[in-house]
C-alpha cells in the first residue's frame, strides 16, 4: 500500500517558495512601519509649529530662543545664564502645563543618583509620588538653573511630543533628548550667543551682540533677540520655522556630533596643514576630518577636536545653544555639523534625521513638507555673511540656493511654488 506525503524535492521547492515570499514581505512590512514612523513625526512637528504660534498669538512675538534668568554672577546654579530654550517657552501650549508650572516656581533639587531611583521634581509643599523623597541638596529659584544642571530632574524630563519615533536615541550622556530644533537662517558669526553676552571681565550682560545679529539674524529665530511675525517678509510659507535634527548613539556619526575649533585658531593652524581655511570663509572645510572609508562618520584619529560626549546633538531640549536645538541652512539635510569654536559656539548646523533620504522642515504658516538630502543649495563653500564683508546686510540675498533662500526671513528672494 502506496502512502501519500511530500518529496524530498517538494519540500526543499515548497520551503524555497516560502522563503521567497518572505523576504520579499519583510522589506514592505518594514517600509510601512517607516512611513508610520515618518507621519508620527510629521505631526509632532506640527504640533509644535502650532504651539509656536499659539505663543506668537498670546505674546506677539516668536518664542525666544535663548531666555530665562540671569545675574552680574551669571551662577549657573541659581540663574539659568539666558540659556533656555523655545521649547521651554511653549510648555503649555504643548499641554505640559504640570512641568510648566514646576518650572516657574521655587523647587528642590536632588543628587543625580537620587533622581535616578525615579523621584520627580516637585513643588516644595508638593506632595509625593513615590514614597519617601530624599533630602535635597539645594532650592532651586524659579526658572530652574542652567539646562545642562544634572541635580534639576526636569531638564532630564523628556517630552514625548519632541522626539521623533524613528531616533532610536535615548539614555545618557544625553539628558531630556529633542528631535526638533529652531532655524536661526543661513549665518553662523555670533549666532552662539546672540543679543546679550555676558562680560567675565566686568562681570555683567550687555548688548554688545547687536551689532553682530542685526546683520547674521538672518533667521527666524535670532539668539536672545526679539522676533514676530511682521518681520518675515520673505512671507510665511516661504520662510523655515522649524526643523529634524538626529540624536547622537556615541558612534562619531558627522551628522550628530561636532568636531570643534574650525575657526582655525591659531593652535589650530599649527596642527592643519591648510591654514588659510576656516569653517566662516569655506563651510564645507570640515569635511577634511570625515572618515575616507565611512565618509558619514568622523575620524579622530586626525587633528581635529572632538566635543565631548555629552555636547551632541539635541542632548539637552531645554538649551538654546546652536548644537542642541538650533540649524541654519548652510549645507542641505543630513550633513557634517562642526562649529567655529567650542561646543557653545556656531557653525555649519544642517539639520537631519532617520528618515531615508532627506527631513522634515516646518514653515511659519504651519504647513511641513520632507527636504530632501538633493535639496538645490547653491554654492556650499561660498562664505555665510557676516558683519566683516563689505555691504553684509540683514536682508542681503542668501549664497545658498533655494535652502538658503527658505532659511531667511528678509533676504528678498524670489522662491518658485513648486518647490
Amino acid at each position: 500500500m502506496r502512502t501519500r506525503g511530500f518529496t524530498l524535492l517538494e519540500l526543499i521547492i515548497v520551503l524555497g517558495t516560502i522563503g521567497i515570499l518572505v523576504g520579499m514581505l519583510l522589506p514592505a512590512v518594514q517600509a510601512c512601519r517607516e512611513a508610520a514612523r515618518r507621519m508620527s513625526c510629521s505631526n509632532n512637528l506640527a504640533q509644535v509649529v502650532i504651539a509656536c504660534r499659539e505663543y506668537h498669538a498670546t505674546h506677539q512675538m516668536l518664542p525666544p530662543q535663548g531666555t530665562g534668568t540671569f545675574s552680574d554672577r551669571n551662577d549657573p546654579a541659581t540663574t539659568n545664564q539666558l540659556r533656555l530654550s523655545f521649547l521651554v517657552a511653549i510648555l503649555p501650549q504643548l499641554g505640559q502645563v504640570p512641568a510648566w508650572e514646576m518650572l516657574s516656581q521655587p523647587a528642590p533639587v536632588f543628587k543625580p543618583e537620587d533622581i535616578g531611583m525615579g523621584f520627580s521634581m516637585l513643588p516644595l509643599n508638593g506632595p509625593s509620588q513615590m514614597g519617601p523623597k530624599p533630602k535635597p541638596i539645594a532650592i532651586c529659584p524659579a526658572m530652574g538653573p542652567a539646562p545642562d544642571d544634572l541635580s534639576y530632574p526636569l531638564w532630564q524630563f523628556e517630552v514625548a511630543t519632541l522626539r521623533c519615533p524613528s531616533d532610536p536615541g535615548t539614555g545618557a550622556p544625553g539628558m531630556g533628548r529633542t528631535n526638533y530644533a529652531a532655524c536661526i537662517g543661513d549665518a553662523m558669526v555670533g549666532l552662539g550667543q546672540g543679543y546679550w553676552v555676558y562680560d567675565g571681565t566686568a562681570k555683567q550682560w550687555n548688548d554688545s551682540g547687536k551689532a553682530i545679529v542685526d546683520v547674521t539674524g538672518r533667521g527666524a529665530f535670532v539668539p536672545r533677540s526679539v522676533v514676530t511675525l511682521e518681520q518675515i517678509v520673505d512671507g510665511q510659507s516661504q520662510t523655515i520655522l522649524l526643523g529634524e535634527i538626529r540624536t547622537d548613539l556615541g558612534d562619531n556619526n558627522g551628522r550628530t556630533i561636532p568636531v570643534l575649533d574650525c575657526g582655525m585658531t591659531a593652535k589650530r593652524m599649527a596642527d592643519i596643514p591648510n591654514e588659510s581655511m576656516d569653517l566662516r570663509s569655506d563651510p564645507t572645510m570640515a569635511r577634511q576630518f570625515l572618515d575616507p572609508e565611512r565618509p558619514l562618520f568622523w575620524d579622530f584619529s586626525s587633528p581635529v577636536q572632538r566635543a565631548a560626549p555629552e555636547e551632541a546633538r539635541g542632548f539637552r531640549w531645554a538649551d538654546f545653544q546652536p548644537i542642541m536645538t538650533s540649524f541654519n541652512t548652510i549645507l542641505p539635510p543630513n550633513q557634517e555639523v562642526a562649529l567655529i569654536g567650542n561646543a557653545r559656539s556656531a557653525g555649519v548646523l544642517p539639520p537631519s534625521s532617520w528618515h531615508p533620504g532627506g527631513c522634515h522642515i516646518a514653515l511659519v504658516d504651519g504647513s511641513v513638507r520632507f527636504m530632501t538630502d538633493s535639496t538645490q543649495c547653491g554654492d556650499s563653500t561660498a562664505a555665510p555673511i557676516h558683519p566683516e564683508q563689505a555691504g553684509a546686510s540683514r536682508e542681503q540675498e542668501s549664497p545658498y540656493g533655494l535652502w538658503g533662500a527658505l532659511g531667511t526671513k528678509a533676504g528678498h528672494e524670489l522662491v518658485e511654488n513648486d518647490w
